[in-house]
Order: C-alpha cells, then structure tokens, then sequence
C-alpha cells in the first residue's frame, strides 16, 4: 500500500469514526441537545479536527440522514422481487416504511427531524450541497415511479399526479409514526388506541382510496 493510499484510508476512516460519534449522540440526545464539542469529546478529537471533516454539526446531521435515506431505500429494494403490480409496490414501500420507524428508531427520528424543518436548507454555512437530500429525492422517486406504474398497469384506479400522491403519503405516514411513536402512551390511556391495529386502518385505507373504492 502506498503513502497517498494509506494516508486516504486513514482519513476516510477517521471520517467515519466521527460520524459513527455524532449518530450514537444524535440518537441518544437529539440534535438540540448535541454540540460540536460533545461529538469532539467521544472521539477524543479536537474541534478544529472536526471541522476539517464536517462544516458544523448540520453537516454531521445531513449525513446521517443520508445513512438513513440510504439504509431506508436499500430495504425497500429488497424486497421489490416480490413485487406483482404498481398498487402492491406502493403499499409495500408503506408497510416497510412502518416497519422501519420502529426497527430504526433513531433513523426515522433523523427523517422526521429534517421533515420538521429544524434542518431544511440545501446548503450548509458553507454552500456544500447538502448529502441528504438526494437520497431521500431517491426513495420519493422510488415511490412515485411504483405510484406511476399502478397508474400504468391498472391496479390504481384514481386518477392522481404520482409526485403529489408520494409526497401526500410520505407526509401522511410520517406525520402517524411520529404521532403513535411519541404519545403512544396518551393514547392507549385516553382512548385506547394501540399502535397496530391504528396502523392496519391506515393501510386499509390507503389501499381502498388508491383503489378508488369508496
């Protein structure tokens, strides 16, 4: 190996060792409650190091979300095979994107964050095009081409943009998952309502309106 090959590899390591930092205190702490010189303490670095890898700390958070895009699109890929028509791969991209906010905790609360604006510029103070947002351009992508496909084949019967349709269900379903996953509790007390059977009616319901059975 050479010099500019180690010394590459040291790097790309040493970037990674402060994001993996930055992702245990994010999921822990939240990005609020993360400063710069937290992450700089885990990985026993000084700031200015980091800041050789990172502009500031909404840079680590945009690519951690890009590891949740990323982790997020590469499940539903997998189990495309299975897939018959556009209205099964659309409810498939749904059921997996449930399954995910709970065996993922941490990665869904990084979406839903950026999905509450706390994060939304493109750029960061540096104008770095930001990392995660292409990736999760590709998981909406993934799911409007499923939308248009049903369009296509038949098995979608109302008659929608499939851009408007991903992002109207992608809110939909993010907006349920963080109601059910932060007051779960409140709502089994007071209205006994309980995270699975809520979940089944909302997929029932997706399914019947893309149907358009009414």
């Amino acid at each position: 190996m050479g010099v500019n090959e180690r010394k590459l590899r040291e790097k790309e390591a040493r970037a990674k060792a402060i994001l993996d930092a930055a992702e245990s205190l994010f999921f822990e702490r939240g990005l609020d409650g993360t400063s710069m010189d937290d992450v700089a303490k885990k990985t026993e670095l000084s700031k200015g190091t980091l800041y050789l890898y990172f502009t500031n700390k909404n840079a680590l958070y945009r690519a951690v979300l890009r590891r949740a895009y990323t982790s997020l699109l590469k499940t539903i890929q997998a189990k495309e095979p299975e897939i018959r028509n556009g209205l099964d791969a659309t409810m498939l991209i749904c059921e997996t994107y449930i399954e995910f906010a709970y065996q993922q905790p941490g990665y869904f609360q990084a979406i839903a964050h950026y999905h509450s604006d706390t994060v939304g510029n493109l750029s960061d103070s540096s104008g770095a095009k930001e990392p995660g947002a292409p990736a999760g351009n590709e998981v909406l992508q993934l799911f409007a081409g499923q939308i248009q496909r049903g369009l296509n084949d038949g098995s979608i019967a109302i008659k929608v943009d499939n851009v408007v349709s991903a992002l109207l269900l992608w809110g939909q379903y993010t907006g349920v998952l963080q109601m059910l996953i932060s007051k779960q509790k409140l709502l089994e007390h007071y209205y006994q309502i309980k995270a699975d059977p809520f979940l089944e009616t909302l997929l029932l319901q997706t399914r019947s309106c893309l149907e358009n059975k009414h």
